[in-house]
């Protein structure tokens, strides 16, 4: 081999180990064949898997219904006895859906407790403790100037809000600063039944007593700007799937983190100490303006990424 060839192929290799390095994969969807022990109501869900995780709409852990709940999600799985969980087997109950994957979702107020004005289902993430990310770290990257990314594809083909339920489907990140150890949790709005959306500092959540941060999909956003081809937030339902993805980088962190010490917060102005400890994507309906407990939101989501780049 001349040395010509010699120089062309390290060119090649360090091309390639640049491009292998430009991205940093913390999780991508796998298929799931059972549904078992993913499924967690009113609970703490494990770590180191997808789950599904509710709040105040039952108990759907072990119930395996074989009810039409597509009717309701648009997803249709092979399996149903493998792939549905349900708070009991009427039709249009609390119920959720995994196979290969696929998510579906489906809330019904109706047929939840009342004990709580706030309806909630999610497929979550939750990373082992010693694998939480550090995602715009340049040190734990290997990136000078990382940006934290998540992409999906979703739809929302059923949404009632009959009697004033809020109906709204969002992906959530809860985020720690290392530094302070302080909370917060990151909320993007995809959908909204009352098509408004704001960006700012929120309250704190009453149940977590956490900090909420808001956005939603938007071009023109401070707090993170979205991938090519990614739908916006809208108040309109959607029988088909859309794809939805954002990335946060380190300047648009350090404006949340300006926001949030404007508020006393007092955190970190360093996003190198800033980890991601969870995420999560799904709907809620919100009950406190409800006369009849009642309203129901359905939908469904796949191909789930997160990573820097």
């Amino acid at each position: 081999m001349n040395n010509l060839n010699k120089i062309i192929i390290l060119f090649v290799s360090l091309t390639f180990i640049t491009l292998s390095e430009a991205q940093v994969n913390y999780f991508s969807s796998q298929n799931i064949s059972n549904i078992q022990g993913r499924v967690f109501s009113d609970r703490s869900a494990s770590r180191g898997q997808l789950n599904v995780n509710s709040h105040g709409v039952g108990n759907m852990e072990s119930y395996a219904t074989l009810s039409p709940v597509g009717n309701f999600t648009g997803f249709y799985p092979n399996d149903l006895n493998s792939s549905q969980r349900a708070v009991n087997g009427n039709y249009g109950s609390n119920a959720v859906q995994m196979e290969g994957k696929e998510v579906g979702i489906h809330i019904h107020a109706g047929s939840s407790p009342n004990y709580t004005n706030l309806k909630t289902t999610r497929a979550e993430y939750k990373w082992p403790y010693d694998q939480k990310p550090f995602p715009w770290s340049p040190s734990e990257t290997g990136i000078s100037n990382p940006e934290f990314c998540l992409s999906f594809d979703a739809a929302v083909p059923v949404s009632n809000n009959m009697f004033n339920s809020i109906n709204y489907a969002i992906a959530v990140f809860h985020i720690t600063d290392t530094d302070t150890n302080s909370n917060f949790w990151l909320i993007n709005r995809f959908y909204d039944s009352r098509g408004t959306f704001e960006e700012g500092i929120g309250a704190v959540d009453p149940g977590s007593q956490t900090q909420m941060v808001a956005t939603y999909y938007d071009g023109n956003r401070y707090y993170h700007s979205l991938l090519p081809g990614s739908r916006q937030a809208s108040g309109i339902t959607t029988s088909g799937y859309g794809f939805y993805g954002s990335c946060i980088s380190r300047s648009q962190l350090e404006e949340i983190i300006d926001d949030l010490n404007q508020t006393n917060f007092n955190v970190s102005n360093d996003p190198d100490n800033y980890r991601i400890n969870g995420f999560n994507i799904g709907g809620e309906l919100n009950m406190k303006n409800s006369t009849q407990h009642q309203g129901h939101l359905s939908m469904r989501l796949k191909n789930i990424n997160v990573y820097s780049r």
